[in-house]
């Protein structure tokens, strides 16, 4: 998650798989252009699998891994809003900024030679496992969510030292 705006009223993140989209956009792309390809041939046999392959991997793919998150921490309004944007539309919650105890580090466990990932999750409400809430649904390797959590515990903090 990216940090787009962060002042003492307002911290905003978002999440924009833009490349993964496009990756995965041109995988589609290409694959029909072989199954029409192959069809115009006459070899149907294999238009139909390339058509089969892009109905199961690439296509659901580009409809659940590409969502973008906006996360809105508002002082002024007093609460914290997810919007999830996805090919089917937009879903949007609302959460007083009180219920917030704290953002997290959610890690996923690499394999033998695979290295961890980490996504950002905020705890809502009493810190419990039912409570933490990731906050995009892929995990990534690198620090970047240990840095977006602790500047949101240090926003979060800020504005209870305010009230």
């Amino acid at each position: 998650m990216k940090i787009v705006t962060d002042t003492p009223d307002r911290l905003v993140l978002e999440y924009r798989p833009w490349m993964l989209a496009l990756g995965l956009a041109g995988l589609c792309v290409f694959m029909m252009w072989v199954a029409l390809d192959a069809w115009n041939s006459g070899d149907k046999g294999t238009a139909g699998l390339v058509l089969v392959i892009i109905a199961g991997l690439p296509g659901p793919a580009l409809w659940f891994a590409t969502e973008r998150v906006q996360v809105v921490f508002d002082r002024r309004e007093g609460h914290c809003i997810l919007r999830r944007k996805r090919l089917t539309g937009y879903h949007t919650e609302s959460h007083p900024l009180a219920r917030i105890t704290r953002a997290m580090v959610q890690t996923h466990k690499g394999g033998h030679d695979d290295p961890d990932s980490h996504r950002v999750a905020l705890v809502i409400g009493p810190d419990s496992l039912e409570n933490r809430h990731g906050l995009t649904r892929s995990y990534r390797s690198g620090n970047g969510a240990d840095e977006t959590v602790s500047r949101v515990n240090a926003w979060l903090d800020s504005v209870r030292q305010q009230a």
